[in-house]
């Protein structure tokens, strides 16, 4: 006999259907997975016969065969453990499938069938979501990032006995006594098309019997009517609540914010904010053009000056993630396991610091089973390098291609996969080995030879995909009283003005794909958003006559220039705008080198 089940599996972040088919053959007793899978894969064949066992159904002594379709794509992790479980006693005719061709099944098993929470299941029940599924079962850990996604039900499970009620409609035949003949269908839908009948989209924690068992615990439904809820409180073990429908995917980004612990903006004190930083405000006018424009940004200063600093505070300047970057992001979690399920979501924008001793498959992503990199977990965030020149070399030349294109591809022999890595880079580093040339306070020991030997070590052309460029010196003791006596910039006050000139850029390029901020242009694009007048394009020919700059960097500079008008609320490009982004690409300690 060949039972069917749906599961699902990730690919970078986005899911993709893997049907299970079981069948059940005359022959000598045997268990055989094929699909291409891994180890952990394989490792279930003695999870599902303990769990099958330990919860009084009998497990078949046949010979076995699993099928995880398509069987040219490699399968990885624990994840397939229920829908192999449910396959084989649906198989061996102990339960009775309901309405399974519209069901999605992950989960793995622990060996007395309690379910475990997996990684990924945002992207499963997204893509499920999309592809016409209208129920997705989860083990009860991942009921919280599941139900961040509208428009489809979802049973979150404790144990496998929750499952099979769910998948058998409600009932559970006993052990040994063959197919229940009263299987309620409870993945009907009404009048209107809606699945299940009545208002979707609600949830429940789940719970635990007097015993701590979990399998005695209720389930987790969200999306199910309140007269299937009457129906299933009685014989499927679980309870229901109900709340107004949506499907789409900007209530899916409420729904994630809604379970953030404390993103938000300007809501409170904020433990980092400019407001700490005393002077210094030649840079904080940098970080605030590159927070309004997504701007890379590099500093080079000695030690003490304050770098770490003003790249630490760049997140509480920078706009709120909108729709498309909070599912995004929170996709990433799914796939990284950082959504833990039991307490809230950080909405505010990522910032990762690795150290510089950083592998390049640990920044950009990669091993032998691929995970994302640093670039990827600062996806629509701030990716930090502290201490620039301490990386190898080649761990920096990684970052080329993902700063130009926003997404990182690892390849392997047999397959690719491709992440979002949409960072805004923020690099800082010390302008010699000793970290004192051109310090006013300090004497530079450095020779020549030295200082250049140590600059050589970041590569021109990654310098030049940096749009913004500065030096950050030490405030001197009497510059450090004078200052401190006047009330500085603060957080919010420079991210009002970031945020306004955002907000000019989204209107702007809202019919532009794949553009969203000044820092996107590219190409024709730069000609057509970025023209200047006669007084301003004059003076960008004598600078890149006298300065030699490239042609990229001539663009960052037209960039640069557009979100300085931005700020400004000017629609033109004026020469006062030029005139400053063309500082911002004057590096003196690279061209003394």
């Amino acid at each position: 006999m060949i039972s069917r089940i749906f599961s699902g599996a990730v690919a970078g972040i986005d899911g993709f259907l893997v049907t299970v088919e079981i069948d059940l053959s005359r022959g000598l007793p045997s268990f055989t997975i094929v699909g291409l899978p891994n180890a952990a894969v394989r490792e279930s064949r003695e999870r599902v016969t303990a769990a099958v066992k330990n919860n009084g159904f009998e497990f078949p002594r046949k010979r076995i065969t699993v099928n995880l379709a398509p069987a040219d794509v490699k399968k990885e992790g624990a994840s397939f453990d229920l829908p192999i479980a449910l396959g084989i006693l649906t198989a061996s005719g102990q339960i009775e499938q309901v309405g399974s061709d519209r069901v999605l099944v992950v989960g793995e098993l622990a060996l007395d069938g309690a379910l475990k929470p997996v990684r990924g299941v945002l992207s499963i029940v997204s893509f499920a979501r999309e592809n016409g599924f209208e129920l997705v079962i989860v083990p009860g850990r991942n009921a919280a990032e599941a139900s961040l996604v509208k428009g489809i039900r979802i049973a979150a499970c404790p144990h496998l006995k929750c499952a099979l009620s769910v998948l058998s409609g409600g009932r559970v035949a006993a052990a040994g006594s063959g197919v229940s003949s009263m299987a309620t269908e409870t993945l009907s839908g009404d009048s209107a098309g809606n699945p299940g009948g009545g208002s979707p989209m609600a949830t429940e924690t789940p719970s635990e019997d007097s015993t701590g068992n979990p399998g005695g615990g209720s389930l987790t439904m969200t999306g199910v009517s309140s007269a299937d809820s009457a129906e299933n409180s009685g014989s499927g073990g679980f309870s229901a609540m109900t709340s107004p429908p949506s499907s789409s995917d900007a209530a899916f980004a409420s729904g994630y914010k809604s379970l953030a612990s404390g993103g938000g903006y300007g809501g409170g004190k904020e433990r980092y904010d400019y407001s700490q930083v005393v002077g210094q405000e030649f840079a904080k006018r940098a970080f605030q053009i590159a927070a309004a424009g997504g701007h890379h940004i590099i500093m080079v200063g000695p030690p003490g000056s304050g770098k770490t600093m003003l790249a630490r505070r760049l997140p509480t300047i920078l706009p709120p993630l909108d729709d498309d970057e909070a599912i995004e992001n929170a996709k990433i979690m799914s796939v990284t396991g950082a959504m833990d399920g039991v307490g809230g979501i950080d909405l505010s924008r990522p910032f990762r610091a690795p150290h510089h001793t950083a592998s390049d498959a640990g920044l950009i992503g990669g091993g032998r089973l691929p995970t994302p990199g640093e670039i990827t977990l600062a996806n629509n965030g701030v990716l930090f390098l502290d201490e620039l020149t301490e990386f190898r070399r080649n761990v920096l030349e990684t970052l080329r291609q993902p700063l130009e294109e926003g997404r990182i591809v690892i390849a392997r022999a047999n397959f690719s996969i491709s992440y979002p890595a949409r960072f805004q880079l923020v690099a800082a580093m010390n302008p010699c080995p000793c970290g004192y040339f051109g310090s006013e306070t300090h004497v530079c020991r450095c020779t020549p030879l030295q200082i250049k030997k140590y600059l050589s070590k970041v590569s021109g052309p990654l310098l030049d995909r940096l749009d913004i460029h500065i030096s950050v010196m030490a405030v001197n003791p009497d510059e450090f009283l004078r200052v401190a006596r006047r009330r500085p910039l603060s957080s919010k006050e420079l991210r009002e003005r970031a945020i306004g000139a955002y907000e000019i850029q989204r209107e702007r390029y809202k019919d532009v794909a794949g553009v969203k901020r000044n820092a996107d242009l590219a190409g024709s694009l730069i000609d057509e958003f970025c023209r200047l007048d006669g007084e301003a394009q004059s003076l960008l020919d004598g600078a890149q006559r006298r300065l030699m700059f490239s042609a990229r960097s001539r663009h960052n500079i037209l960039r640069v220039a557009r979100t300085i008008a931005d700020l400004d609320c000017s629609k033109d490009i004026e020469a006062k705008h030029l005139a400053e982004a063309v500082q911002y690409r004057i590096s003196s300690v690279f061209d003394s080198a």
